[in-house]
């Protein structure tokens, strides 16, 4: 394995390794650009984001480009390299010459002489780009676009799971308040029911795992089963929300106690890519 191709395996490990952490999203990103430059050799990288309307490119973190040419002016999608953003990656030998290099003369300030720009795109949608800079011209190969591709798509999943990191965040305690009110109104319909409570040795645990997706339809199942007691919503080793089932008495997933609960554990589900259910229920 040549040392180059050594260099991409690392760097790759390197940059999930940082997305795994509990670093934060600008720190990762910036982990992304050093690491890229680090394995090519090259000058600078830099991780541009679409505007919303999809105009503008904006630098969002970059290493080894002095400030000067980060804050050169805005960043035309359709000048600029435009077909990135049409998911094909693009190479320039010469950024000074080339017309397609929006800024030339402030490249050629810079000491840019070639420049990758390779599509970040996650799912079906291309959300930026990441361009690669070099001093001196250079013919970039199919393994240094695949590196840079792969880079790029990290890049785009670690924005990703910031955004849902942040939405789960916002929704805990909307949450976590529905589920109360819910266990609330759940105690005010049974008072008047008799519980039986069996001896703690038949009482058994389990823990599910489930996705996002099928989150209500397993909390559903449940539901309707005669022996379960308890249920507790987790996720990332944190406990949500417990979920209380009158024993005996099978729970219908409908009506208008048990659907505002089902609602937002559907909101929930949505954010997340998997969650467990802790199980308590009789046995025998």
């Amino acid at each position: 394995m040549e040392r180059t191709e050594r260099n991409y395996y690392r760097s790759l490990y390197e940059v999930a390794a940082a997305m795994n952490s509990a670093r934060t999203p600008e720190s990762v990103l910036h982990s992304i650009v050093e690491r890229v430059v680090q394995a090519m050799e090259v000058k600078g990288c830099s991780l541009m984001l679409l505007t919303p309307d999809r105009t503008l490119l904006l630098h969002t973190a970059a290493y080894g480009l002095s400030d000067s040419y980060v804050r050169k002016g805005p960043v035309s999608a359709d000048k600029s390299l435009a077909a990135a953003l049409e998911g094909k990656p693009v190479a320039v030998l010469d950024a000074t010459e080339d017309e397609w290099v929006q800024y030339r003369e402030q490249a050629k300030k810079e000491g840019i002489v070639s420049i990758l720009s390779v599509p970040m795109r996650f799912k079906d949608d291309i959300i930026g780009v990441v361009r690669v800079y070099t001093t001196e011209p250079r013919y970039f190969t199919m393994d240094d676009t695949y590196f840079v591709g792969a880079v790029a798509n990290l890049g785009a999943i670690a924005l990703e799971n910031a955004r849902l990191y942040d939405t789960c965040q916002r929704d805990y305690e909307a949450f976590r308040k529905d589920m109360l009110e819910w266990r609330a109104a759940l105690g005010y319909e049974w008072i008047a029911q008799e519980f039986v409570v069996p001896p703690e040795g038949y009482i058994s645990k389990e823990k599910i795992f489930v996705s996002g997706d099928n989150l209500v339809a397993l909390v559903k199942s449940l539901m309707r089963k005669g022996n379960v007691r308890r249920m507790a919503v987790i996720h990332q080793q944190r406990r949500l929300i417990e979920l209380p089932v009158p024993l005996g008495s099978p729970l219908a997933p409908t009506g208008s106690v048990v659907s505002p609960v089902l609602a937002a554990l559907s909101a929930f589900g949505e954010q997340v890519a998997e969650c467990a259910i802790e199980v308590e229920k009789t046995e025998g």
